[in-house]
C-alpha cells in the first residue's frame, strides 16, 4: 500500500502485481489488458485453451513480440519524441542500462498490452517482481517496456506468443482522438 508520486506508476500495479491480489490468490490464470485492448467475447474454453498453454509453459506469460527490429535504446528516443515520457526519465534509464554487466540494447521487445498469465510460475513471478521492485522506485523513465525488454533478456524468460496474435483475442477500441502524454510539471499524465 505504497502511495507513488507518479500515477502512472500506481497504474501499472495491476499488470505487473495483480497476481498479488488477494482476490486472485486461487486463480489458474489471469487475463489482463489495457483499457484500450478489452478481451473479445470468445467461448470460454478459447480462454481456457489459452491459460492451459500458458500453465504449460516454463514462462508462465503468453504475449506478443513487438514487430520490428528497432532496440531499446531506439525505443526510448520514439518514446521522447512521441512525448510518452521526458528526457531526463530516459536519460537517468539509459545510464543505468549501462551501468548494468548484462544489458543487451538488442533484447527482443514485447506487447505488454495483452497477457496472459500463469500467476503461480515461479519464473512469471521473478520477472515481475524484479521488473517492480526497480520500475517503483520511480527513478527512471514513465515507461515499462524498455525495463521488461532488459529482464526479459537477463532472466532468460521465454514468453509464449498468443495464436494468430493478440488482435484475434483482444479488441481495439480507437479513443476519442485525446492522446496522453507525459510531461514534468504534473509528474504524470496529460490529455491533449
Amino acid at each position: 500500500d505504497k502511495s507513488f508520486s507518479r500515477y502512472i506508476t500506481q497504474s501499472r500495479w495491476p499488470k505487473f502485481m495483480g497476481f498479488r491480489h488477494y482476490k486472485l490468490q486461487g486463480c489458474k490464470g489471469i487475463i489482463y489488458s489495457d483499457a484500450n485492448r478489452p478481451p473479445r467475447d470468445l467461448r470460454s474454453d478459447i480462454w481456457e485453451d489459452l491459460v492451459n498453454q500458458v500453465m504449460n509453459s516454463p514462462s508462465g506469460i503468453m504475449q506478443d513480440r513487438r514487430p520490428g527490429r528497432q532496440t531499446i535504446f531506439q525505443e526510448m528516443h520514439s518514446i521522447v519524441e512521441r512525448k510518452k515520457d521526458i528526457a531526463q526519465n530516459i536519460d537517468t534509464s539509459k545510464k543505468w542500462f549501462l551501468n548494468q554487466d548484462d544489458f543487451h540494447d538488442d533484447a527482443s521487445g514485447w506487447w505488454n498490452m495483452a497477457l496472459v498469465l500463469d500467476p503461480n510460475n515461479v519464473q512469471l513471478q521473478e520477472l515481475f517482481t524484479t521488473l517492480w521492485a526497480h520500475y517503483s522506485n520511480e527513478e527512471g523513465s514513465w515507461r515499462d517496456q524498455p525495463l521488461y525488454r532488459y529482464l526479459v533478456d537477463k532472466l532468460d524468460v521465454k514468453p509464449i506468443p498468443l495464436p494468430n496474435g493478440h488482435s484475434t483475442y483482444f479488441d481495439r477500441v480507437r479513443s476519442s482522438g485525446k492522446h496522453h502524454h507525459y510531461n514534468a510539471d504534473t509528474n504524470g499524465v496529460s490529455w491533449t
